[in-house]
């Protein structure tokens, strides 16, 4: 029943977050599987840099300056 619970908090918490910025995580980790540590970081460092030109990015940033929930987009 703890474990329940302790999951469906976490998933809440995931799920709460932009879902560009998750489906870029998933994506990491992924590729740990099968690329070696620097390659599997430059890769993370990759898919982090493009996080910054996306719409979800600016719209955490607006949301936290106003203290709001943000709307998140996927974008």
């Amino acid at each position: 029943e703890e474990l329940d619970d302790r999951v469906d908090g976490l998933a809440g918490k995931m799920a709460s977050k932009s879902p560009l910025a998750l489906r870029r995580a998933k994506e990491a980790l992924r590729a740990s599987q099968r690329l070696d540590l620097d390659a599997g970081l430059d890769y993370e460092r990759e898919l982090f840099v493009g996080l910054f030109a996306s719409h979800d990015k600016d719209e955490g940033i607006d949301a936290f300056l106003e203290d709001r929930e943000p709307e998140w987009r996927g974008e």
